[in-house]
């Protein structure tokens, strides 16, 4: 296009262009643009593992994608020990989480000091982001079942994997509505479904978190909290 003031170049990629060239241009140049949107295509149909390693190669393209050498840089692996809190309920988040190894329980407190597990994750999970997205506090707190190895993404470095690579933004976008389906199932159970009933699907939650499995080990405190019932039930 003969459309070469910044104010024009602005407005076509405002209009959903992928690339803007300006007369005159050679072949070369042309055939770059092209290859350039072919590579971000085949970055938005890569698959990644939900693994450490998985997630060290979307972070490496995403670098590349965006030209940004200190991207995710401050990612930290962390152990934490049984019992021992991630965070806390009405916490600034500074730092979203990636469950390498473990397991790790968000429960809700009430103001008589009872606890309501919301949410179970396993490795490969990553958890922690809502309150980033909607820029607010902690609405859960974390806590560590087991022994585990958490890595941590800095609060900037997570918003600019979700708003500037628009080609890997659908994967979390999928993780979100998931998660928000199961907190609505998980209400309508609390609602109409008997003890029992509450038990038994907390019993498949634990199946499906622990994998292939002879023993589930849980305290009868926090099964209790899953179901949504006193310990005596």
């Amino acid at each position: 296009t003969a459309k070469s003031d910044k104010a024009d170049i602005r407005k076509g990629m405002e209009l959903g262009a992928d690339d803007y060239l300006t007369k005159p241009f050679d072949d070369t140049e042309l055939l770059y643009a092209i290859e350039a949107r072919l590579r971000k295509n085949d970055s938005r149909q890569k698959v990644y593992n939900a693994t450490a390693d998985g997630l060290d190669a979307f972070i490496d393209d995403a670098r590349q994608a965006l030209q940004l050498k200190d991207l995710c840089k401050d990612k930290r692996t962390k152990t934490f020990k049984k019992k021992a809190e991630i965070y806390a309920e009405g916490d600034t988040p500074t730092h979203v989480y990636f469950l390498k190894s473990g397991t790790v329980k968000e429960f809700k407190a009430h103001a008589e000091g009872k606890e309501l597990i919301t949410s179970l994750y396993k490795d490969g999970d990553f958890f922690g982001f809502e309150a980033v997205l909607e820029n607010g506090f902690y609405q859960e707190s974390a806590i560590a079942m087991t022994d585990c190895e958490i890595v941590s993404i800095t609060r900037s470095d997570f918003l600019t994997l979700i708003y500037k690579h628009r080609d890997v933004s659908g994967g979390f976008i999928a993780l979100l509505c998931h998660k928000t389906t199961e907190r609505e199932k998980q209400l309508v159970n609390l609602a109409y479904s008997s003890v029992r009933q509450r038990t038994a699907e907390a019993l498949l939650k634990l199946v499906h978190l622990h994998g292939d499995t002879d023993r589930i080990e849980i305290s009868r405190d926090d099964l209790s909290k899953i179901a949504g019932t006193a310990t005596e039930s």
